[in-house]
């Protein structure tokens, strides 16, 4: 609700909309009158009160002019809160002042092992496991080991060679340098909201798949050009959604999510998702003890 203006005082024809120098919308409500009058309105404002529709109290002043007069000029930020009208109802609505995107690049160590899988000419990660408990040094520098039978893995006559041993003895190659991971990079987006209130909501979806959400209903934003295929090209992971007061009164919202290539799989349902979640304990359907 606006603030009630004293008996004797009037709003002056100086008032005027700016920017300050972070590139925040400002507005400067100027009344005179009574000093007394002025000041007892003064020493009752609090950061945040409602000046005029739209408009929230930051800063004010009270001058002293001739003839116990004076003037008290409040500089004032924009309300977060919009107002529908257009249904049966008014619906009040909280818009975000500022909203501002970052792009991160996360990395993440993949195990060489990653480069394994069930096809037949894929590395076999059951082949390169069984090679590196291999107790027996010549064996292993052979590139063999010894099954549980006693027989060596591949045979002397090449028998047991195949694409997909080939292909194991490649990985296998690298893990003898040294190598057991390898650098990848994801994208970790960053979306900051200001509001001149807490928000509504806060500390949702974390831990979940989650796909960030373009408000394009703030009154100032900033994000990447490219921001919109950033986000239809991977599958997201929410791991963050902070709230904190700032110095100057208003309020921020952080939520951040980390990326995987849809092209790679996404992240895994059953760790992640909503609706094939595993619960802790994970218990089978259907399972015995």
């Amino acid at each position: 609700m606006a603030i009630t203006i004293p008996s004797g005082c009037y709003r002056q024809p100086n008032e005027a909309e700016g920017v300050d120098a972070q590139g925040n919308k400002t507005f400067s409500y100027v009344l005179k009158g009574p000093h007394d009058a002025l000041q007892t309105l003064s020493n009752g404002l609090d950061k945040g009160d409602e000046i005029i529709s739209g408009w929230l109290a930051q800063s004010w002043q009270l001058a002293r002019n001739p003839g116990d007069t004076g003037t008290l000029t409040i500089t004032c930020t924009p309300d977060d809160e919009e107002t529908d009208d257009s249904g049966s109802e008014p619906v009040i609505s909280q818009v975000a002042l500022e909203e501002t995107w970052q792009l991160k690049s996360c990395r993440n160590d993949v195990s060489i092992l990653a480069y394994c899988g069930s096809g037949a000419s894929n590395p076999s990660r059951e082949h390169i496991e069984a090679w590196a408990k291999e107790p027996d040094g010549e064996l292993a520098a052979a590139g063999s080991y010894r099954k549980p039978d006693g027989t060596i893995f591949p045979p002397d006559d090449g028998s047991g060679t195949n694409t997909r041993w080939t292909a194991s003895l490649e990985v296998i190659a690298k893990m003898r340098k040294g190598i057991e991971s390898v650098m990848r990079f994801y994208p970790m987006l960053v979306k900051t909201r200001v509001y001149s209130k807490p928000p509504a909501t806060v500390y949702e979806n974390l831990a979940y798949i989650d796909t960030p959400t373009i408000s394009g209903d703030s009154k100032k934003f900033e994000a990447p050009g490219n921001l919109s295929q950033i986000i239809s090209s991977h599958e997201w992971l929410k791991c963050q959604d902070d709230c904190a007061k700032r110095a100057d009164g208003k309020h921020e919202r952080i939520e951040a999510w980390i990326g995987v290539l849809q092209s790679d799989g996404g992240w895994d349902q059953n760790l992640y998702g909503s609706t094939n979640r595993w619960p802790m304990p994970y218990s089978h359907a259907g399972g015995g003890s």
